[in-house]
């Protein structure tokens, strides 16, 4: 259980770096920690409330990294699937 807090707290923390560049794609473009974590609220809303486990194929991609930050907020556990 204090794992889980700690990934909480970790995911929460990351709002407070507001607009600095968060992530930078090969293609130039660039994500404000503020927009990662807008992205990350609205993905955690649609996991729900209750624990479930997320599946997740891991890409260095913007939906996969915000799924991943949404489901380490909210408590769910994440098994990586290649």
């Amino acid at each position: 259980m204090l794992r889980r807090s700690v990934e909480r707290l970790f995911v929460h923390r990351l709002a407070s770096f507001g607009e600095r560049v968060a992530l930078k794609f090969e293609t130039g473009r660039a994500v404000s920690y503020r927009e990662l974590m807008s992205r990350v609220d609205v993905c955690e809303t649609m996991l729900g409330h209750h624990p479930r486990l997320v599946l997740l194929t891991p890409e260095l991609t913007l939906p996969s990294i915000v799924t991943y930050l949404a489901a380490l907020q909210g408590g769910h556990p994440v098994m990586l699937v290649s």
